[in-house]
């Protein structure tokens, strides 16, 4: 359950949040994502509609060593890893009228900046300087999550985001 209940001004209706998880397996690692679902609930009804859904944590393992040659060329850093965090919180700023939030993220790759599309056998062996975590400037964004009359929605389109968000 997502730990905030939002109360609309002047009307009868609550905003809850369930989280929810998808996790695949791969050979040499795996990955789960997990996102939030708004759920709009007003007194007298018996309809619970689905009013938006947002990535809240990413975690992916993949590719791996099969042999000493993998090792060496890797620089022993095996596994591609690929995090992503995103913080959906309500806009304090936001005083009157339907609840607004901000959905901040911070996405992030290891060794280096990574590509899940691209094959580390045909990339050139790592570097010393390669192994860092590296924040993925695109896929760290912060937008605004406004009240439509039905549902909540982005601003602005936030990006795919694909290497980090689809396990």
């Amino acid at each position: 359950v997502w730990p905030v209940i939002i109360r609309e001004p002047n009307d009868a209706s609550i905003v809850i949040g369930l989280g929810w998880t998808d996790r695949q397996a791969y050979s040499g690692g795996g990955g789960e994502a997990t996102k939030v679902t708004l759920y709009r609930i007003t007194q007298g009804s018996t309809f619970i509609p689905e009013v938006g859904t947002w990535p809240q944590s990413a975690n992916i393992s993949i590719r791996a060593c099969f042999d000493e040659d993998d090792q060496q060329r890797r620089r022993e850093a095996c596994v591609d890893e690929y995090n992503f965090q995103g913080q959906l919180a309500l806009d304090t700023a936001n005083a009157s009228g339907p609840p607004r939030f901000l959905l901040t993220t911070l996405a992030t790759s290891y060794p280096g900046p990574r590509s899940r599309d691209g094959d580390s056998n045909e990339e050139p062996p790592l570097r010393e300087s390669d192994l860092f975590i590296a924040r993925d400037d695109t896929c760290s964004y912060q937008r605004a999550v406004v009240w439509d009359e039905e549902s909540f929605a982005y601003d602005s389109e936030p990006p795919a985001c694909t290497n980090y968000l689809e396990p």
